[in-house]
């Protein structure tokens, strides 16, 4: 009772507070002390914002919400309301004061049925000046039984705090429904509305918007929505229930992903999800929820399934299934664990007879230059069941789907070309296009996205002249194109992406694969079957980029293309119209059938199916002339040769700009002959002019290769320019084919057609023979002073012998170049190169004799031998594998060859550095560890009979030498791990390696340079005695494996095997065995973590020698005890037991048996080098571990300087 009085009485209290504020406007500055009106000033230039009336779905009441103004100078909202109109002003006196304050909502109580209530808003300043006021009206329904019988809700709804602000933004989906009124969101705090009656709930939200923002919350409430649709005829929807907790703007992370978008995978029963993770520094990983019905409330929601987490930009879900719509949100994290607001998108996945199958292709999507307009081409597909194409767009994300009522429908049509104009500069426009069949099924749709950039931030300049051509006996794909010759120009950039183009330059998910200021890229072992795009872009000196010149092609199997082109084809047009002829040589290969010639007008055809290029010609012929085009046009032409098994070859790309025939002059040079001189490489071009008065000059083009595309081309080069008859361009290089074209100029500037001759320039004073060896291939030798030569001779009966020659300046002119050094001749396929100068380029000319005497026209090849290490800089060093110790003699005494030298091997370029200091001690069979930027050497062997103690210091910044404490014994055939800075030495011998295997571990402390003592049994001895073991540690667990025991023979396998120690506890366990017993193996640890997160941690035990010991000093290092074999053990990231991995493929062996080699690795590469195997071994190979997909094969990786084994090698570890 109490609380009802104490009710009313604050009720009392307001009602007479009004009547208070009404009575001072009347009585107080609304009249004057002579009862006239005063005027007030109107001319306060904000307005409340948003402003809303909605009565509550339960009572009379009716809620005014607004957002008040963001000004300094504003003071409070003064609201009136008046029964038969609008109040007029702040001065009204027929209307009543209701509300007077700050607030930005009001409830306006107990009000009347059927009766319309005028409301006018005034915004108040500080210095008494109003606004004019908004008008907004209500009138009272009657309240009575409500009926949920209407069975559409809104869809897809989202709330998402707004970072910088305490609000929340609500999104949905109306329903499709023609009965559909509105929408009605009712809301409270810790606990959901009841329904749309729930008196305790307010009402915030009535319309038919598809969004609402709800303002001014308070941190730490959670607020609970209900969004009920309404019909026509006054019936609710069950509705949507969803809750959001407002947080601390400084909890919230500000770096969403973009161009989120969801397609269907192969089969259709996987969902292929698509984004692009923020560029921000900040930025750690994304984690992507799932739910059914509804999307997920936020990173917290228990009932949402986790789908992925990871800093991918691609992932297949594969727990979906047919006729289920799925609700996705992608949540970036940064480096501080805090989340983002998150983006959403749904995704239903259809039955595949419910889906076109039938795309668009080479959608491409540009912005024009000068505009912000957004142009986009494609081609449709040729099936016959096609209807039209479907382009919806959004902004920042990509639609759902086709139904996406939150879309733009753009364009509908059966074009392969639309416009979007207009837009808006530093927004994301989304686009799908989708393909629409006769029975009203739709594809699954093409994406493609762009930045809208302000037009002063692009270079107005592409590269023109674009061609892009598969090879005929390779996957590899050549672009070609004409740099523009603008000054403004700085270089070429070349993004590519499989199945799509990049959506611009910035595309994290495109690979960047040219940069540079070349006309040409070769794009090498591609795979058959990938379609791939490519989007040329210029950029400026100020790093402006062009629009790009798109680019894409299918990579087919080489087996699949007819390697045979059309030759000498020229393209003219005609100088009385604007006919255009085409002429060429027909390949003389049998199997010839047909020429097929394809036009585009602006591009080139993307290929011999493009359906949006037209076939001009087909037959044998050497001619044709294509008619009646049209001036200002630029017409493409591709030039396909087809074999009898229906293949075609890789074509001929021509394009010319069809102009006024008032612009050409009609006149060309006659006569027009080419030679190569005799006894020289010069061409000698003669003609004849015209007689015409009007006649100025000739200018005379060349290319190589191919002919110039006009007389502006500017990769063509003008050679003569003047009014004589002859030319004779010298000193050019044999084999290679010039080709030119000879202007006739006249006195007005206007160009003739011009007049087409090559030639290929030969040997001097040979006929030459046809058939090259292929495959010429350098490469660097066993160290940096070789250079290993290989090629394959032709299969030709008539073949005598090739000649190899070599030059230091330039490639040798021909066979005969008395400048060039001979190396070889005979009829072998390779050949090294040896004793060669550091920092020098060789340049390698090969020929083919044949049984006439005559000579081919050679092919070249070139190599660098690196200058000398001492140049090298200090980064490289840091990366790098150090090299150090070992013998290079076998069977001869070993003990007298030990190599001095301190190799370096960096990993990152492939490269051997030589020699880059000189041991102190030379030795064999010791071991090296690194800590802080220093290379320790322990132990070994230092002459016959005797093992050394002695520690060697290098550091590999300075490659200054140093001596350590020497060890408190002698030891060889150690191994030695580091961790936490403490080096640990395992087993070895004192005596012999034959025998005399030790149990003793011992620890250094490089820091201090001490030894710690062995009675402190702080890191005991190893359970079974062995040198030459497979060792490594992992989180401050040693594990050893295998190796020689005291009889001097290879521990067998099973028990006893191996084992791990844990430096931490001081306790030994017993590890899994591998099946064959082995000793002097090399042990490579890798270690990775992954895009998703997971750490993967491997040890490779590669190589080793089994048996017993035999007659010889070093046991086990005969070629018949050497093994190639490959184990792999996979050990845990967090304590438990090691397993190990079998290694399916030709990963399981090496391609060299060896033993006594050493092995590191590096990136996604483990690396073995040397050993022995019956001799001293330079070979060095590495294998790609591929995140532990073991089916690649060992590759070669280049040679050591000198033979060794019995090595130590380490990374430098700071």
């Amino acid at each position: 009772m109490i609380k009802k009085y104490t009710t009313i009485f604050i009720s009392l209290c307001i009602l007479t507070c009004f009547s208070c504020s009404m009575d001072t406007l009347q009585k107080g500055f609304l009249k004057n002390p002579s009862n006239q009106i005063k005027p007030i000033p109107e001319n306060y230039e904000f307005e409340v914002d948003l402003l809303t009336a909605n009565q509550s779905l339960s009572n009379t009441n009716v809620t005014l919400n607004w957002v008040n103004p963001k000004d300094g100078n504003f003071e409070k909202i003064i609201i009136l309301r008046n029964l038969t109109n609008y109040p007029k002003s702040v001065l009204d006196q027929s209307s009543d004061l209701i509300f007077s304050g700050l607030s930005e909502t009001f409830i306006d109580n107990e009000l009347t049925q059927n009766i319309s209530y005028y409301y006018k808003i005034f915004v108040k300043s500080k210095d008494n000046r109003y606004s004019k006021g908004l008008n907004i009206s209500k009138k009272i329904i009657p309240i009575g039984n409500i009926d949920y019988t209407y069975n559409k809700n809104i869809e897809n709804l989202t709330i998402i705090q707004n970072p910088d602000t305490n609000s929340l933004s609500l999104n949905w989906i109306n329903p499709i429904d023609a009965n559909f009124d509105k929408v009605v969101i009712l809301r409270k705090i810790d606990s959901f509305p009841s329904g749309v009656a729930d008196a305790f709930s307010q009402l915030v939200y009535s319309g038919t918007s598809q969004s609402f923002i709800d303002y001014n919350l308070t941190v730490g409430k959670k607020y609970c929505y209900i969004i009920v649709a309404k019909s026509i005829d006054n019936k609710y929807s069950s509705g949507v229930y969803q809750a959001k907790e407002i947080i601390p703007s400084s909890s919230i992370y500000n770096s969403n992903i973009n161009s989120f978008s969801i397609v269907s995978g192969e089969p259709n029963t996987t969902a292929i999800l698509n984004w692009q993770n923020p560029t921000d520094a900040d930025f750690n990983s994304v984690t992507i929820m799932r739910k059914q019905n509804s999307f997920p409330s936020g990173i917290t929601d228990q009932s949402a399934d986790l789908v992925y987490t990871g800093n991918l930009q691609t992932i297949t879900d594969y727990d979906v299934t047919i006729n289920n719509k799925y609700f996705y949100a992608i949540y970036t994290k940064n480096k501080n664990n805090l989340y983002s607001t998150g983006v959403y998108q749904t995704y239903e996945v259809l039955d595949s007879n419910n889906v076109y199958d039938e795309n668009a292709s080479n959608v491409t999507i540009t912005q024009s230059p000068g505009t912000t307009n957004i142009q986009l081409d494609w081609t449709n597909t040729t099936d016959t069941d096609f209807s039209k194409v479907v382009i919806l767009r959004k902004e920042a994300n990509f639609p759902s789907g086709v139904l996406d009522s939150t879309a733009t429908i753009v364009y509908t049509g059966t074009g392969t070309t639309f416009t979007d104009k207009a837009l808006t500069v530093g927004t994301k426009y989304c686009y799908i296009v989708y393909s629409k069949n006769k029975s009203n099924l739709y594809s699954t749709g093409i994406y493609q996205a762009i930045d809208v950039i302000d037009v002063s931030s692009i270079y107005s300049k592409n590269a023109s002249n674009v061609t892009i051509t598969q090879s005929t006996s390779n996957t590899n794909i050549q672009l070609n194109w004409t740099n523009t010759t603008d000054t403004d120009f700085s270089k070429v950039v070349i993004l590519r992406k499989e199945t799509n183009f990049p959506s611009g330059v910035l595309d994290s998910t495109a690979t960047i694969v040219y940069t540079g200021t070349g006309t040409t890229f070769t794009d090498m072992a591609l795979t058959a079957g990938t379609k791939y795009c490519y989007v040329i872009y210029s950029k400026n000196i100020s790093s402006l980029y062009s629009t790009g010149v798109y680019q894409a092609i299918n990579v087919i199997d080489v087996s699949s293309i007819y390697s045979e082109n059309v030759s000498n084809v020229t393209i003219t047009q005609s100088t009385s119209n604007t006919n255009i002829q085409l002429d060429w040589t027909n390949t003389t290969d049998t199997d010839f059938s047909k020429v097929v010639i394809l036009r585009k007008e602006a591009n080139f055809p993307s290929g011999v199916l493009d359906s949006t290029a037209t076939i001009v010609y087909t037959g044998t012929g050497t001619t044709f002339t294509d008619m009646a085009l049209t001036v200002g046009t630029k017409y493409c032409y591709i030039i396909y040769s087809k074999n009898k098994s229906n293949l075609y070859s890789t074509g001929i790309y021509q394009a010319i700009d069809v102009i006024d025939v008032s612009s050409i002059y009609s006149k060309n040079a006659s006569n027009v002959t080419i030679i190569q001189s005799p006894g020289n490489t010069n061409i000698q071009l003669d003609w004849t002019n015209t007689t015409d008065t009007d006649f100025s000059k000739v200018v005379i083009l060349r290319k190589e290769a191919n002919f110039p595309s006009g007389v502006l081309d500017s990769t063509a080069t003008i050679v003569y320019t003047g009014t004589g008859i002859t030319f004779t361009d010298t000193a050019l290089t044999v084999g290679t084919k010039y080709c030119y074209i000879i202007y006739s100029k006249n006195i007005s500037n206007l160009f003739s057609t011009g007049i087409y001759v090559s030639e290929k320039i030969v040997s001097v004073g040979d006929v030459l023979y046809e058939n090259d060896v292929t495959d010429f291939i350098t490469l660097e030798g066993r160290n940096n002073r070789e250079i290993n030569i290989s090629w394959i001779n032709p299969i030709d009966s008539n073949l005598v012998s090739v000649k190899l020659l070599k030059s230091t300046t330039n490639f040798p002119t021909g066979y005969n170049d008395g400048a060039a050094t001979e190396l070889y001749v005979g009829t072998n396929e390779s050949f090294v190169d040896s004793n060669l100068l550091p920092d020098t380029t060789y340049y390698y000319g090969i020929y083919t004799l044949n049984n006439n005497g005559f000579y081919s026209y050679g092919q070249k090849s070139f190599r660098n031998i690196p200058a000398e290490t001492g140049s090298t800089d200090v980064n490289v060093r840091k990366r790098s594998f150090f090299l150090i110790g070992g013998s290079s003699s076998y069977p001869a005494n070993p003990y007298t060859n030990f190599v001095a030298d301190v190799d370096m091997y960096d990993p990152l370029t492939n490269t051997l550095y030589s020699n880059v200091a000189t041991l102190p001690t030379p030795r064999a069979f010791c071991d090296v560890a690194s800590v802080k930027g220093k290379i320790y050497i322990f132990g070994g062997y230092s002459a016959v009979g005797t093992i050394t103690n002695v520690v060697d210091i290098l550091d590999a910044e300075t490659l200054v030498w140093t001596t350590g404490l020497n060890m408190p014994v002698l030891r060889a055939g150690l191994r030695t791990v580091t961790w936490k800075d403490k080096i640990y030495t395992i087993g070895g011998t004192s005596t012999a390696i034959s025998g005399g295997a030790l149990i003793d571990g011992r620890r250094y402390d490089p820091i201090l340079d001490t030894w710690l003592a062995d009675t402190n049994n702080i890191f005991k001895d190893i359970l079974t005695a062995r040198t030459f073991a497979g060792v490594t540690i992992n989180n401050g667990t040693i594990f050893y494996f295998g190796g020689t025991n005291t009889a001097g023979t290879a521990i067998p396998a099973g028990a006893g095997y191996g084992y791990s120690y844990n430096i931490l506890t001081n306790t030994e366990t017993a590890a899994p065995s591998y099946s064959t017993a082995l000793t002097g193996r090399t042990s490579i640890s890798y270690h990775k973590f992954l895009d998703d997160g997971k750490e993967i941690n491997y040890v490779f035990h590669v190589g080793g020698g089994t048996a017993g010991a035999i007659s010889t000093a070093i046991p086990h290092a005969n070629l018949t005890y050497a093994t190639n074999v490959v184990n792999v053990m996979e050990l845990p990231s967090y304590g438990g037991v090691p397993n190990w991995v079998v290694i399916a493929g030709d990963g399981a062996s090496l391609n060299t048996n060896r033993v006594y080699a050493s092995g590191e690795s590096y990136g996604d590469y483990i690396y073995i080098f040397g050993g022995v195997n019956g001799s001293a071994l330079t070979s060095i190979e590495k294998f790609n571990v591929n995140d532990g997909d073991f089916t690649s094969a060992w590759q070669s990786s280049g040679f050591l300087a000198t033979a060794r084994y019995g090595f130590g090698i380490t990374k430098v570890n700071y």
